[in-house]
């Protein structure tokens, strides 16, 4: 099972912010009452933005019976790209808008494994994207649409990974024996945040692809996961378990004061910034 999947009946939201991320500090980031907009009695979960923002991709459907569907905002349309899948994990939009990046499983002689495919959402035509007998997972791709990273177990550990997708071999770009998982291109695509166990918590870092570094964002004793860069790269978004149950969190991505802009029993998680921010 890829980790992180929700073991409870999820669906989507809209959470507006009152101020746009221009604004001088994160405490002016002032969270508006969230919106329900898909009504399916079918399990939805882990939204993501189309680039244009007319669109919202996610996993639908049942236990061993997942795909790939992507709304419309203004006419409040589902459309299927695919059919019948063991489970669908973490879509992703290329920066063109005209591809999902998206991760299912395949059986294999020795077990489970899970590979990224790629659906062009016109033509609804799939490729297999990484084949390695491991599990990969939650992809993200770079800002000039020619890289993919995501998470795998090959190396013995979930470690980073980047895939070019002109079919060139994927490259290791964290080695740890903990676990590493989810991780997000900045919009200028020199950082990855991605979220790890390395510490005696699972929290947010920062990778600068070029050179190596690591830097923690998150220092507390909470539980957090998929972090998502503002579309200027300043603020980063994930959910933390810091304050109870699971709820959306905004905080400078240099550093500096972290803000819940979700509240309450329920389990909010995987946030995803409108283009618009």
């Amino acid at each position: 099972m890829i980790p992180d999947v929700a073991f409870f009946k999820p669906l989507v939201v809209l959470l507006a912010l009152g101020v746009g991320v221009g604004c001088a500090s994160s405490t002016n980031l002032q969270p508006s009452a969230p919106v329900q907009i898909t009504q399916s009695p079918l399990e939805e979960w882990e939204p993501q933005w189309s680039p244009d923002g007319k669109w919202l991709s996610y996993g639908s459907g049942e236990d061993g019976n997942q795909n790939v569907a992507v709304f419309h905002m203004d006419t409040q349309e589902e459309t299927l790209l695919t059919t019948g899948l063991p489970f669908v994990h973490a879509t992703s939009w290329s920066p063109g808008g005209t591809q999902l990046a998206y991760v299912t499983s395949a059986p294999t002689e020795n077990g489970f494994v899970s590979h990224i495919y790629v659906v062009e959402v016109n033509q609804r035509t799939i490729r297999q994207v990484t084949h390695e007998e491991s599990i990969d997972g939650s992809p993200s791709w770079s800002p000039d649409g020619t890289q993919l990273a995501f998470p795998s177990t090959r190396s013995g550990a979930f470690n980073l990974w980047i895939q070019p997708l002109d079919g060139e071999a994927a490259v290791m770009v964290t080695d740890h024996p903990e676990r590493d998982h989810a991780p997000e291109w900045s919009p200028d695509g020199r950082h990855l945040a991605f979220q790890s166990d390395r510490g005696e918590t699972t929290s947010i870092w920062v990778l600068d692809v070029d050179d190596g570094t690591l830097t923690p964002v998150t220092d507390d004793e909470g539980y957090e996961s998929y972090p998502d860069w503002s579309p200027n790269g300043r603020y980063l978004t994930y959910d933390s378990d810091r304050a109870g149950s699971s709820d959306i969190w905004i905080q400078p991505a240099d550093g500096g004061e972290a803000i819940p802009i979700t509240s309450g029993p329920a389990n909010d998680m995987r946030p995803s910034w409108s283009p618009d921010g």
